[in-house]
């Protein structure tokens, strides 16, 4: 081989031991790289946390915050932090402006970010995004005021999800009502969970989800042929029983009931956010009268006044008709609750007080709506109204009782900004 052949050969394999050096220095630059990255993460991960609740008390230097789980948690304001306010509904932090500390007030929501404190139950913040109390009234009573104004509700009939769209049937059975509910992208659609009844559990859903029987209340835009274009779904499976209660664990909270329709018995959880009411004789009456389609004169009725109508119910299934929220009247429709007749049972609901487990017994006879529940489990009650023996005795053979409204729309619906 030439001279001239031994150096390109040479000059070839340093090239060769040149790159080589260059891509270890590049995989050490680059592991090196990662592990400050990583080593920087495991440092900092600790330190950054978050607490979110109301406020229980305040003190010169901090609050007393009851969190969303349900723990107490007590809040120190680090020297430096930060304390700005969010209106309420709104998800742009750019709309949050600063505030004194001095300005937050107790039931306030709060999102506190900083670090755990070095005792149990401590925290640190270094910075406080508050919602005042009086602007989420404000919301919350705007939120039931549309849901009244551009409401409707019903029994799902059919789903059409290539079609965006959803039928609900309202009304009782001789004078059924289908309003078709029209989905868009923008379309805020909720999902009920099986074992709680409150608007601020509902999880984000899906068109492809509601199925039929299941109870849906929507608001949007009434459009001239009768459907609704739909600004936000809530949907539901809800369990309706009727029937005698044959035990009462009233320490372990929790009932047994004979289903009048099925004769299968039935165990159901009573939680402290169960409404358990007795209707009143008279008022049972009056009930049982427009059950058999008698007015409260004995005489045969051609139909509730005025196109008003108690939701109606098959005995184990959801309602065929869905009354508004406690303390909200039925949306300008004809769903329940309209009319200057006697007033629907979800209206009645709303003006009776509390009874407690305890003044329930064996041998009742009780209306009962109800949590699915999950796993197997037990559902939990959500209404129970007894003293109904003359409704379930007045109401026709084959024909569906009156049932009761589970929808409770008025809760925390504008709180869930403050988690973004």
């Amino acid at each position: 081989m030439s001279h001239t052949g031994d150096r390109k050969m040479f000059e070839q394999i340093q090239r060769c031991i040149q790159r080589r050096r260059a891509l270890k220095a590049a995989l050490l630059g680059a592991t090196f790289l990662l592990s400050a990255q990583w080593a920087f993460c495991q440092a900092a991960s600790p330190a950054a946390s978050r607490q979110m609740g109301t406020v229980k008390s305040i003190s010169a230097d901090g609050l007393l915050l009851t969190t969303d789980a349900g723990q107490q948690v007590q809040v120190k304001l680090s020297t430096d932090a930060k304390v700005v306010k969010l209106p309420a509904g709104s998800k742009d932090l750019k709309d949050a402006q600063p505030i004194d500390f001095k300005d937050v007030t107790v039931d306030d929501r709060v999102l506190v970010r900083g670090s755990a404190g070095d005792q149990p139950g401590t925290f640190l913040a270094n910075s406080v995004l508050v919602m005042k109390r009086d602007e989420l009234q404000q919301k919350r009573q705007q939120q039931q005021e549309d849901w009244q104004k551009r409401g409707v509700g019903g029994l799902v009939a059919s789903t059409d999800v290539p079609g965006n769209s959803v039928t609900i049937s309202s009304g009782p059975a001789t004078a059924l009502k289908k309003t078709i509910i029209r989905v868009s992208p923008t379309t805020v659609i909720r999902r009920y969970s099986p074992d709680s009844v409150k608007y601020e559990d509902t999880q984000p859903g899906t068109l492809a989800e509601i199925k039929p029987g299941d109870q849906l209340r929507a608001r949007g835009q009434h459009a001239e042929d009768g459907s609704v274009n739909a600004e936000e779904i809530v949907s539901g499976s809800f369990l309706n029983i009727a029937g005698a209660i044959t035990a009462v664990d009233a320490k372990a909270g929790t009932i047994t009931i004979k289903n009048a329709s099925t004769q299968k018995t039935v165990a159901l959880k009573v939680s402290s956010e169960s409404q358990l009411q007795r209707l009143p004789e008279m008022m049972a009456q009056r009930m049982a009268a427009r059950a058999s389609g008698e007015n409260g004169n004995g005489a045969a009725t051609q139909g509730p006044p005025n196109g008003a109508a108690p939701p109606t119910v098959r005995p184990d299934g959801p309602p065929a008709a869905v009354a508004p929220p406690a303390g909200m009247s039925a949306p300008p429709n004809g769903s329940a609750g309209q009319g200057h007749g006697a007033p629907d049972l979800q209206q009645v609901l709303s003006r009776l007080p509390k009874m407690p487990i305890d003044d329930l017994h064996v041998g009742d006879t009780v209306m009962i709506v109800a949590t699915p529940g999950t796993d197997g489990g037990h559902g939990t009650v959500i209404n129970l109204l007894t003293g109904v023996e003359a409704i379930l005795a007045a109401t026709p053979k084959g024909s569906p009782p009156m049932t009761l409204s589970p929808w409770n729309l008025s809760g925390n619906a504008g709180d869930a900004s403050v988690a973004q």
